[in-house]
């Protein structure tokens, strides 16, 4: 029996911190919070519209769970630079 899992290479996968888990963010906000850090990996900083798209729901709804985010400080975002995608704890968490 095999007890090894064979994953393609071109399949994305993302390691989520378990901060996330612990936090009160909805399971839109994280679902949207993994699409975010595959793209930011591959430093990748998509708009809305590809967004949405990756995420299969409305841009407003997208705008919704993004906006979660960066109020609870997993993202931060700036109009000079844009957005950046936080691994580490925010401090509200703790």
């Amino acid at each position: 029996m095999n007890d090894y899992v064979s994953v393609q290479q071109e399949t994305p996968m993302i390691a989520l911190p378990f901060w996330v888990f612990e936090s009160t963010l909805s399971d839109g906000a994280i679902r949207l919070y993994a699409i975010l850090l595959i793209h930011a990996e591959r430093g990748q900083f998509p708009g809305f519209e590809q967004l949405a798209k990756d995420f299969r729901r409305s841009v407003p709804t997208t705008k919704k769970y993004f906006s979660e985010l960066k109020a609870f400080g997993a993202l931060t975002f700036t109009k000079a630079s844009g957005y950046s995608v936080r691994f580490n704890r925010p401090e509200q968490v703790k």
